[in-house]
C-alpha cells in the first residue's frame, strides 16, 4: 500500500549522496559529494562557496569542501536538473558579469545566510551588471548584501521569468548608476517580486549613463521594439535615492505595460518623481506606502507628474477634473482655511487620495474634507489630524466614500469650542445613498466638553433627512473613550442604515453607547468579530441607562415593560443564578464579551413564557454544575455568534448546558436556534443519571415539545 500525506517533520529533510566507482581491479574511485534537501515536495540540490576555503573541482560543492568561486557555482547549477541553492559561505569580491541561465526551468537560489544578525556581501568591483537572468525558470536572491560598484545593474533580467528577492541589502555606489534591477526582455511577462529589501544609490552624480531615467527599479529602454510586460510586487521594502542625483524608485518606461502593487514600502526620492511613470499601461497599487522628495520641499501633492505647492491650487485642480485621478501627497501640510467652499472637493470623475502616509493637519474653524459630488472617494495611508469644530470628513452628496489604512485624530478642539457633531459626518439628504466603507482606520477622539445634539465619532447627519447609508467597518479602531457624550456610530432618525461590523473591529466609548440608532428597525447591524466597549467599566446599557453591575442590569431587566436590547460593554463575572423575566421579548448582546457563571448551580434561568429571549455575540464561561441556560418556560431561546465554554466544572457539569425543563397540563412548546455556535465542554466524571448531554430536554416523564 502507498502511505501518503506524511507531514514533512517526520522524516528527513535534507541528505547527502556520495557517488563513487570500482575500477576493474577493485579499486574505489570517490566521486563528487552532493547534498540536497526536500522542500513543498521538491527535491533540491544544495552548494557551497568559499572565497577563503574553497575549492573549484567537481568533487566540492559540500559545506564541509565547498568551491572557491561563485562562478563554477552557477556554472554547475544551470546544468542541474533540480532546483539549486548557492549558499555563500564568506563574503565575495567579483569582476565578473554572472550569466544566470536557467535552462531547465527549475529554481536557483543564491542565499547569504550568515546568522541571525548579518548575511554575507557580494562586492562588484568593475565590469557591467552583476547577475543577467535569462530563461525560463525563477530566479531568487535571499538574505544576502550585494554592492555594485560598476554603472551595470545588480540584477538584470533578458528574459521571461521570474526574480524573487528576500532579506537582502542592494548598494549602488557607481557615479553613473542608472539601475540596480533592469528588466530588458522585450515582449515577454517579467515578474519581480521583491520582500523586505534595502536598496540604496547613493551617487551624487547628475548624469547617469545614457539616459535619465535611472531608478532602483527600471523596466528596460525606451523605444517600441523594447515594448514588455512587468509585474513589480514589493513588500515591506525601503527604496532611498534621496542622496542620489535624478534617480527614482522606481522607472516605468514609456512602452511598458506595467503593473507595481507596494504595500508597507518606502521609496524616498532626490528630486524626481519617486515613481517615475513614463507609460500610459500601467496600473500602481500601493497600500500603507511613503513617497517623498528631498528636495521638492515646496510641492505638497502631485497629480500624474504636475506639481501643486498649495491646497488652493490642488483642490482647484481637482474640482476641474473630468477623468478618474489620483493624488499623490508628498509631505505634511497644515491647512488653516476657514472651511466653506474652499475645502468642498466637486470632482467631475473619481478621486483617490494616497497620503502616502503623511499627515493633514486642519486648523480650520469648522469642516476639513468636504466631498459634495456623486462619485467615488477613496482616501488611502493618510493621516488626518483635525482640530475644527465640525467633521473631519464631511459626505455632503450620494456617493461612495472608502477610506483605507486611514489614522483620524480629534484629539484637540478649538480653544472655547467642541467637536460639535460627528467626526465623520453624512450630511447628504434629499432621500441620498451613501456607501460607507472604512478598512483598518483608526479614529480616536478626545474632549471635555459634551459635544452638541447627539455628537458621535460616525454620525447619519441630521434628524428629519431622509438618507440611505450603507456603513462597512472592516478591522477598525474607533476610540471615544477621551470624549464625553460622544457615540461610536449614531444613525439619525430618518436614516435607512445598514452597518457592518467585521473582522476585529473594536469600538470603545466613555459613557455613551457605541453604536446607537435613532431609526428603529430602520438600522440593521451585523456583528462579526466585533468587540464594543466602555472604557469607564459600566457593564452594560438598556438605552441610553448605564449600568454599573450586572446584578443592576439584571434588575432593570426584570422592570422592564417592554421589548428591549441590554447591551454588554465589558466582561462580567457573577456568582448567584440569575432569573431574567423582562416585560417582553430581550436580546442580550455581548458585543465580543466574556459572561463569567461561579454559582453553584444555574448561571440564567429563562422564566417568562411566550417570549423570545436572545443571545448574541457572547462568550461564556460556565463553571457551575447546572445549566448556563435553564428554560422553565414555553418559549424561543436564540444563541448567535456565541462561544460556550464548560471546561472548568465547581464539582461536575450534571445535566446540560441548556435544558428544557417546562412541563405541565398544557403542553409547553420550545423553539431553540443555535446559529454559529462553538461548544468546548470537558468534564472528567459522568453526570447524574446517565442522560447528560450539551442540549437536553428536561427530565424523564414530561410532556413538551
Amino acid at each position: 500500500r502507498n502511505i501518503v500525506n506524511i507531514p514533512q517533520e517526520y522524516y528527513n529533510t535534507a541528505f547527502s549522496v556520495n557517488a563513487y566507482w570500482i575500477t576493474m581491479d577493485g579499486t574505489r574511485v570517490e566521486g563528487a559529494s552532493k547534498t540536497f534537501s526536500i522542500e513543498n515536495n521538491c527535491i533540491k540540490e544544495e552548494v557551497w562557496v568559499d572565497a577563503v576555503n574553497g575549492t573549484d573541482a567537481c568533487y566540492y560543492g559540500t559545506a564541509a569542501n565547498p568551491y572557491k568561486t561563485l562562478e563554477y557555482a552557477i556554472s554547475n547549477a544551470c546544468k542541474s536538473e533540480e532546483d539549486t541553492v548557492i549558499h555563500l559561505a564568506s563574503d565575495l569580491t567579483v569582476t565578473k558579469d554572472y550569466a544566470l541561465n536557467n535552462v531547465n526551468g527549475r529554481t536557483i537560489t543564491v542565499d547569504g545566510y550568515k546568522n541571525e544578525s548579518e548575511n554575507y556581501k557580494i562586492t562588484k568591483n568593475d565590469g557591467n551588471h552583476a547577475f543577467s537572468v535569462t530563461g525560463s525558470g525563477t530566479v531568487k536572491f535571499s538574505n544576502i548584501e550585494v554592492e555594485q560598484r560598476a554603472f551595470g545593474a545588480i540584477i538584470k533580467v533578458d528574459s521571461a521569468t521570474t526574480v524573487n528577492i528576500e532579506n537582502a541589502v542592494l548598494t549602488g555606489a557607481a557615479a553613473d548608476q542608472y539601475a540596480l534591477i533592469n528588466t530588458m526582455a522585450a515582449g515577454a511577462l517579467t515578474v519581480l517580486n521583491l520582500k523586505n529589501v534595502k536598496a540604496v544609490i547613493n551617487t551624487t552624480s547628475a548624469q547617469p549613463r545614457w539616459n535619465t531615467s535611472a531608478a532602483i527599479i527600471r523596466t528596460g529602454n525606451d523605444t517600441a521594439a523594447d515594448a514588455k510586460n512587468v509585474e513589480i510586487n514589493l513588500e515591506g521594502c525601503n527604496f532611498d535615492t534621496s542622496g542620489a542625483t535624478n534617480r527614482s524608485g522606481i522607472t516605468i518606461m514609456k512602452y511598458t505595460t506595467a503593473t507595481v502593487n507596494a504595500v508597507d514600502t518606502v521609496i524616498a526620492a532626490k528630486d524626481i518623481f519617486p515613481i517615475n511613470d513614463n507609460s500610459a499601461d500601467s496600473v500602481v497599487n500601493k497600500t500603507r506606502c511613503s513617497l517623498s522628495v528631498a528636495d521638492w520641499s515646496d510641492v505638497i501633492a502631485i497629480i500624474g507628474k504636475t506639481k501643486y505647492t498649495s491646497m488652493a491650487s490642488l483642490i482647484s485642480a481637482i474640482n476641474g477634473t473630468t477623468i478618474d485621478i489620483t493624488v499623490d501627497l508628498l509631505q505634511d501640510t497644515v491647512i488653516t482655511s476657514t472651511g466653506g467652499v474652499a475645502n468642498e472637493l466637486r470632482p467631475q470623475a473619481d478621486l483617490t487620495v494616497d497620503g502616502n502616509m503623511h499627515t493633514l493637519t486642519y486648523n480650520c474653524a469648522n469642516n476639513a474634507i468636504r466631498t459634495y459630488t456623486k462619485r467615488v472617494f477613496n482616501f488611502n495611508s493618510l493621516i488626518i489630524n483635525h482640530n475644527g469644530s465640525g467633521a473631519a470628513l464631511q459626505i455632503g452628496e450620494s456617493s461612495t466614500v472608502n477610506l483605507n489604512d486611514v489614522t483620524v485624530n480629534a484629539v484637540n478642539p478649538p480653544a472655547g469650542d467642541k467637536y460639535k457633531y460627528g467626526i465623520i459626518n453624512i450630511v447628504a439628504a434629499n432621500s441620498a445613498e451613501v456607501n460607507l466603507n472604512l478598512k483598518n482606520v483608526t479614529g480616536v477622539m478626545r474632549d471635555a466638553s459634551a459635544g452638541t445634539a447627539d455628537p458621535a465619532f460616525i454620525r447619519t447627519g441630521n434628524d428629519g433627512e431622509e438618507k440611505t447609508v450603507r456603513l462597512t467597518l472592516d478591522n477598525c479602531n474607533i476610540d471615544t473613550s477621551g470624549a464625553v457624550g460622544r457615540y461610536g456610530i449614531l444613525v439619525m432618525n430618518k436614516t435607512t442604515c445598514t452597518v457592518r461590523l467585521e473582522n476585529g473591529t473594536e469600538i470603545t466609548t466613555k459613557d455613551r453607547l457605541p453604536i446607537y440608532s435613532k431609526s428603529g428597525d430602520k438600522t440593521t447591524v451585523l456583528k462579526n468579530s466585533y468587540k464594543g466597549s466602555a472604557a469607564d467599566g459600566r457593564v452594560g446599557m438598556i438605552g441610553n441607562a448605564s449600568y454599573a453591575t450586572f446584578d443592576a442590569l439584571v434588575t432593570a431587566v426584570n422592570a422592564s415593560t417592554g421589548d428591549i436590547t441590554v447591551e454588554i460593554l465589558n466582561d462580567a463575572a457573577f456568582t448567584a443564578e440569575k432569573s431574567l423575566k423582562p416585560g417582553g421579548n430581550i436580546t442580550i448582546d455581548g458585543n465580543g464579551h466574556t459572561l463569567t457563571s461561579s454559582s453553584n448551580n444555574h448561571a440564567l434561568k429563562l422564566e417568562k413564557a411566550d417570549i423570545t429571549y436572545s443571545f448574541k455575540n457572547t462568550v461564556f464561561e460556565h463553571h457551575n454544575r447546572g445549566s448556563i441556560a435553564q428554560i422553565y418556560r414555553a418559549s424561543t431561546v436564540n444563541f448567535e455568534n456565541c462561544v460556550i465554554n464548560a471546561v472548568k466544572p465547581d464539582s461536575r457539569y450534571n445535566y446540560a448546558l441548556i435544558n428544557f425543563t417546562a412541563a405541565g397540563s398544557a403542553v409547553p412548546k420550545l423553539t431553540l436556534n443555535l446559529t454559529n455556535v462553538d461548544v468546548n465542554m470537558a468534564d472528567t466524571q459522568n453526570g447524574l443519571d446517565g442522560y447528560s448531554a450539551f442540549i437536553r430536554t428536561g427530565n424523564q416523564g414530561e410532556v413538551k415539545r
